[in-house]
């Protein structure tokens, strides 16, 4: 009988057919006793894992049975590891709790031993049963003894089997999403490399054929125009990817200051109308009177109205409407980005926030992207404490974002300080008039030739008088026989000194109220440089790429009567 189960096992038997032969082959070598085994779970409590001669009522009335050190024969076998023997269940105290329910089950006696693992662990109990109070003979302790362990021996095989398949499964899941996070890189890169290299193209073809090829002005105006919205478009792509790079390994900080957001919902209109107008599509302001003062980051709030207006731009055709509207609730403000463009479809709705997902990733798709404005939008709202959610009736129904978005008790407005103040970086935004810097005279720090003269250029080009160095040495040399108007400055230069290390010593070497008014301009354009820079000793930081009107404005802005 031994070697006939163990064969069973080494089959791989399915367990509950294992299980039920252990029963039956027990009930085989003591005639007139019934046998069970019971599964113990991780909760300590046992189920029923096999016993077909037992009466069906008994089975269920034991089913789920916790586990205890007075808790019938199994109950208690399983509590104290050891062969728990009731020879008459009538007087037995453990069965105290079972004796009302017994009398109609005709069991009289149970000996019950737990089933152990090989490292000693409960994997239930096997129990033997008769019809009259009996005592167990050395042979039927044998019995028990055995065909526990052959038991176990099911049991670990089992549970061994169930381990492979989760950890196949696990494996086979993970290989899936290793494969399609393969698949989502490559696809992402491809759309990298088609939206780097497109306004490359655009701006590189254009710039041969101005110096190459004699243009009426209309015409060359035209180039111009295409070669910066191009070069914008780029440098849109490359912060959103820094933005992404940010929030997965949580550097992305937020400056919240209570603000009213009409000024800010108009300068996100403003960056993006060009874009509307090309395309004919018309855009609408509905602010709510009574929104008050938001706590949000001004910044971060136009950029995420900006990537929602932008992605309804993208998908309206010409002769369609992009509504902004904003409004207050008891709890929370309620922004709302409305459409009337191509829409979404529902199966693509649930994926619609994901970092890289597109509803068309093919390479014959209609618009362009990295597929990652929503997933900062996302991120953007909810560390602000909000929500966005996306709606749409389908194909062809237009689509609306939502973003809401917590509330203070309304307050005056607390402005962020004044060397924080990020200029503005659309055309449309800043000062009608290009300020004059006549007469001022000021050091460009800069070890890029190309860009130190595009900066000479620029700030000459407003009738200042440049002074050039190219490294933080150079810069010293000048300021030990000249006086400068205004520092503008690099930060990362080659040399061993970067501009931190020069406005520390300029600073370190002021006396008696002096104060070289410094502009940061640089690469380094996070919100941590920003304010690295302005600890330093910088009084402003403005982010390359250069926009002109920007740094004339900010330059003037550091001379009280050259402010704009």
């Amino acid at each position: 009988m031994q070697s006939r189960l163990l064969e069973l096992v080494a089959r791989g038997t399915p367990l509950p057919d294992m299980l039920n032969a252990i029963t039956r082959g027990i009930e085989q070598l003591a005639p007139g006793m019934m046998a069970s085994v019971l599964l113990l779970d991780e909760e300590g409590r046992l189920h029923m894992g096999a016993g077909a001669s037992l009466p069906p009522a008994y089975n269920a009335a034991v089913e789920g049975l916790a586990i205890g050190p007075n808790v019938g024969s199994c109950g208690a076998a399983a509590y104290w590891k050891t062969l728990v023997v009731v020879t008459d269940i009538n007087t037995h105290p453990n069965w105290a709790f079972f004796r009302h329910n017994m009398k109609g089950y005709r069991l009289q006696a149970c000996w019950s031993g737990p089933i152990l693992s090989s490292e000693g662990r409960v994997l239930g109990t096997l129990a033997m049963y008769y019809n009259e109070p009996r005592a167990p003979k050395p042979h039927e302790l044998h019995i028990i003894e055995t065909m526990a362990h052959i038991a176990s021996v099911a049991l670990e095989k089992a549970q061994a089997e169930r381990e492979r398949e989760r950890l196949l499964a696990r494996e086979r899941q993970a290989r899936h999403e290793a494969e399609a996070a393969s698949r989502m890189k490559d696809e992402f890169l491809s759309t990298l490399s088609h939206e780097l290299r497109t306004p490359l193209t655009s701006i590189l073809g254009w710039a041969q054929l101005l110096r190459t090829r004699p243009m009426p002005e209309e015409k060359r105006q035209r180039a111009l125009e295409t070669i910066e919205r191009n070069a914008r478009a780029q440098t849109r792509l490359i912060e959103d990817l820094l933005d992404i790079s940010r929030i997965v390994t949580g550097k992305l900080r937020l400056d919240v200051h209570p603000l009213e957001p009409q000024s800010v919902l108009e300068a996100a209109l403003e960056a993006v109308r060009p874009a509307a107008e090309a395309k004919g599509v018309r855009l609408e302001l509905r602010l709510s009177p009574d929104v008050g003062p938001l706590p949000v980051d001004a910044e971060r709030l136009q950029q995420m109205v900006w990537n929602l207006l932008t992605n309804a731009i993208k998908f309206t055709p010409a002769g369609g409407q992009v509504v902004v509207r904003l409004e207050r609730g008891e709890r929370e403000a309620r922004l709302e980005v409305e459409d009337t463009g191509e829409g979404i479809s529902p199966d693509f709705l649930p994926h619609v926030f994901e970092r890289f997902r597109q509803a068309d990733s093919s390479t014959t798709r209609a618009h362009g992207g990295l597929g990652l404005g929503l997933a900062i939008v996302r991120h953007l709202v909810e560390m602000h404490g909000g929500s966005v959610s996306a709606h749409s009736e389908g194909p062809g129904r237009g689509a609306t974002f939502r973003i809401r978005l917590p509330l203070t008790p309304p307050r005056a407005p607390e402005p962020p300080p004044a060397r924080l103040a990020r200029p503005a970086q659309h055309p449309r935004l800043l000062a009608a008039e290009t300020p004059s810097l006549e007469g001022l005279r000021i050091l460009v720090v800069e070890d890029e030739p190309d860009t130190q003269a595009l900066l000479s250029e620029v700030l000459e080009g407003s009738h200042a008088q440049v002074l050039r160095a190219a490294s933080t040495r150079e810069a010293l040399e000048l300021l030990g026989s000249v006086r400068p108007d205004v520092l503008v400055s690099d930060i990362g230069m080659a040399g061993g000194e970067d501009g931190y290390c020069l406005i520390r010593r300029i600073r370190a070497g002021e006396r008696d109220g002096q104060h070289l008014p410094a502009v940061a301009l640089t690469a380094f354009a996070r919100g941590e440089d920003r304010r690295r820079a302005l600890a330093a000793g910088f009084d402003m930081h403005v982010a390359k790429p250069l926009n002109t009107s920007t740094l004339l404005s900010v330059v003037a802005s550091l001379i009280p009567s050259r402010g704009t």
